[in-house]
């Protein structure tokens, strides 16, 4: 049995990005014709420099222009005349980004936009039929729809909304000239909360469509397609599937299907068991119905009535799919098959998936009729059973509908296949904007059936020169961190359709297995249960801007310093945080260092903003002067940035070190403070006797200070004479003595200039003056 899984996420590098990302609202019509060209605008946000528009089927996309506010563009997109009625998708790529999935129609019916007041019968919007109204509800209000129709005519109505991820649970209403009620829909079997029935008139005349969210909601997110003519209002195909490659003959069910043939069809065969739509008409039909149907590998069997009782089973031989259906209440079809000793067979069912309202309960029985085991479907899984038989013989599968309910449209599938350890995959969102160069981290789930080694995990569909890390799934663990980073090649604004594969080694053969986007895909959908097959696995990979710095670096004093005889010194490395959601560490490293020294350094811990750089080294390395490289390495959502110092000077010096900071300016007659600084260098602390090597006669300056074995810096004052020439400069140099392994170390200070400032006139001089 599959294993439980634990949750999964995806960490997608799109905040720094997200405010200029394109967003579709709408596109209008909200449907393309197969065979023809049609003209549309995407209305939404930051649709401003669009590089592409995606969409997932075959079409030639020509962007014609683009509003300056980025609002809407317009479109000219042709669709190829093969392409099946139903459901797809749409997106707009731009520099900045792509926009998540839009999903959209394809339609072989007119479109018209609905009237901005058609709230009441007396406001009907007036049409004539065969037509597709795009529209939205408003809140508290009904849309109405008036049209003549003829004695004999035949109507179908159907609401295309929440499968197309619309917020509209729609209430459908056919009306006649007075307001009575012909026909009501509310939700329908196969299409979500989508409503629609068939009707035929009896008179010739006027009637009304009134149109409503059951909820009595409505915005620019309860949008529809009201399509109203003489078509086909389908809900499953019989067989639900059929063989890849193989030529299928499929008959149609559903609320009306008119005089509709069966559909022959040629099956794809590219290895991927899946879904895929089946669009039909009959000849006088304003235009198609459609459904879905199931293309897999292996036999295919359908069910031979009567098959109600065990005695009369109709014979398959697993493996192969089983196609049925419920035709009175409360029937039982049994199927009969033979199994070896130790055989593991795994029966899987397909019904909701393909449209169906079967609930599928399933049982296994030996020859005497005793169960072996009984599964029902639950939640979104339709049913599986897998059993392994102890003794070789004739065994039987029935099958019921949990309900007890049928129709033509309650049919299922059974598929039926030999027991394989494998595993799955599953990883979200579906959409990843990433910076030009950056990097994403994806964490994929794996769900394990009885495989417990390791997956590899690739990347397809962007080249073979990604950076992968993290790409080994290991043995029974159930999730891994794919961190892929984008070669600079892939330039802002290209979009990539990406999948995340798993291969692994099992019982010496190849399996590979696509990682599913479904969850993801039903998060953006809402309450969208099984989103179109076709988007199942795809991952939309966008290239934006180059993500923006989010940090630098500085050396205190601007440089570094080692101090000879005590072979060991310290400096600071200080941090500018230039984002302030950036709070993570920062790892620090030190390159280029002269021969014999050594750096040790902790990264900058989180929150903080400096780290201490310790070196060690020889004590009688010769004074110089060499070049360093220091090098910060910063990750901010997923992109690791290194910041790199080149040249940083380092001097060998003796093993004490002396500045001098003036405070500012000092006028004639005034005083002013310089703070002397000093570094010591080595375990010892003695105290330093600073004293002046230089200094000008008019600037009156201690003869001696002492710097305490606990300070490194001290204030004193220094004092002008009244004969100071303004708008003069003095240079300051002082000398520092103290004691290293017990002797005597003297070093003098860079000279520093200190300004003499022209003397301010007093507040009264000023106003005397100005009075004169």
């Amino acid at each position: 049995m599959w294993a439980t899984v634990i949750g999964f996420s995806i960490v997608v590098v799109e905040t720094a990005l997200a405010a200029d990302l394109p967003v579709i609202h709408r596109m209008l019509p909200g449907a393309l014709c197969p065979g023809k060209v049609t003209e549309v605008t995407v209305r939404g946000e930051h649709l401003s420099e669009v590089t592409r528009v995606w969409t997932s089927f075959a079409c030639k996309c020509e962007v014609l222009s683009t509003e300056e506010n980025g609002k809407t563009i317009q479109c000219r997109m042709t669709v190829p005349r093969d392409q099946q009625v139903g459901i797809g998708a749409i997106r707009v790529a731009t520099k900045n980004g792509v926009s998540g999935a839009r999903l959209v129609m394809l339609d072989d019916m007119a479109s018209l936009t609905e009237a901005e007041n058609n709230h009441s019968l007396e406001t009907a919007q007036e049409i004539k039929l065969p037509v597709v109204i795009d529209g939205t509800t408003d809140p508290r209000r009904s849309d109405f729809f008036k049209m003549n129709v003829t004695a004999g005519d035949r109507l179908s109505a159907e609401i295309v909304a929440d499968r197309l991820g619309s917020r509209l649970d729609s209430v459908l209403r056919l009306l006649n000239s007075d307001g009575e009620e012909l026909a009501f829909s509310d939700d329908r079997p196969g299409v979500l909360a989508d409503s629609r029935w068939s009707y035929e008139f009896g008179e010739t005349g006027v009637v009304y469509i009134e149109l409503r969210d059951v909820r009595h909601e409505g915005s620019v997110d309860h949008y529809y397609r009201l399509r109203l003519g003489d078509f086909p209002l389908l809900a499953v195909a019989f067989p639900l599937g059929g063989a890849a490659g193989s030529i299928t003959t499929f008959t149609l069910a559903g609320p009306y299907t008119g005089p509709l043939a069966p559909v022959t069809l040629l099956l794809p065969d590219d290895g991927h068991p899946r879904k895929i739509p089946l669009s039909t008409s009959y000849r006088s039909a304003d235009g198609s119905g459609f459904v879905n149907v199931r293309v897999a590998s292996g036999p295919e069997s359908v069910e031979v009535e009567p098959n109600d009782q065990q005695q009369s089973a109709t014979p398959i031989t697993v493996p192969c799919a089983i196609n049925g259906r419920f035709e009175q209440p409360g029937d039982t079809d049994y199927f009969k098959f033979t199994a070896a000793k130790g055989a593991r067979l795994v029966f899987t069912g397909h019904t909701r998936t393909l449209g169906a309202p079967s609930d599928l309960y399933l049982r296994l029985l030996n020859q005497e009729g005793t169960q072996l085991v009984e599964v029902e479907d639950a939640g979104r899984n339709e049913g599986v059973v897998d059993y392994t038989f102890a003794d070789e013989g004739d065994y039987f599968l029935a099958v019921e509908d949990l309900l007890h309910e049928a129709s033509p449209t309650h049919v299922y599938r059974i598929e039926v296949e030999p027991f394989r350890p494998r595993f799955e995959l599953s990883v979200e969102p579906e959409t990843l904007n990433v910076p030009h160069g950056g990097t994403f981290v994806s964490q994929v789930v794996v769900t394990r059936s009885e495989y417990t080694g390791p997956i590899e995990l690739s990347v397809e569909g962007a080249g073979s020169d990604l950076k992968l890390s993290g790409h080994t799934i290991a043995s029974d663990a159930k999730t891994a961190a794919l961190k892929v980073t984008l070669p600079e090649r892939i330039q802002p604004g290209e979009l990539q359709i990406v999948r995340i594969v798993g291969t692994a080694q099992i019982n010496d053969k190849t399996v590979v297995s696509q990682a599913s986007t479904l969850s993801a895909l039903r998060k953006m959908m809402r309450k969208y249960p099984f989103p179109p097959a076709v988007l199942d696995g795809q991952i939309a990979l966008a290239v934006g801007p180059r993500f923006p710095p989010f940090f630098e670096i500085s050396i205190q004093s601007g440089a570094a310093y080692f101090g000879q005889r005590v072979g060991r010194s310290t400096f600071k490395v200080l941090l500018n945080r230039l984002d302030e959601q950036f709070t993570d560490s920062v790892a620090v490293s030190i390159e280029g260092l002269p021969e014999g020294i050594t750096a040790e350094v902790e990264p900058i811990e989180k929150g903080k903003s400096e780290t201490t750089v310790t070196q060690n080294g020889p004590e009688n390395l010769e004074a110089g002067v060499h070049q360093i490289r220091v090098i910060a390495t910063g990750t901010f959502e997923n992109q690791t940035k290194t910041v790199v110092l080149d040249e940083v000077p380092l001097y060998i010096i003796e093993p004490l070190r002396v500045t001098l900071k003036p405070k500012g300016p000092l006028q004639p007659g005034g005083n002013q403070r310089v703070t002397v600084c000093i570094q010591r260098f080595g375990e010892e602390k003695h105290p330093v006797r600073v004293s002046w090597k230089q200094a000008p006669p008019e600037i009156l300056v201690p003869l001696e200070i002492m710097i305490p074995p606990d300070k490194s810096e001290i204030d004193i004052e220094l004092a002008a004479t009244s004969g100071a020439v303004p708008q003069t400069s003095a240079e300051l140099v002082v000398e520092a003595t103290t004691m290293v392994k017990d002797e005597e170390v003297t070093v003098e200070s860079a000279p520093v200039t200190l300004t003499i400032a022209r003397e301010e006139a007093s507040p009264a001089a000023e106003e005397e003056g100005g009075s004169g």
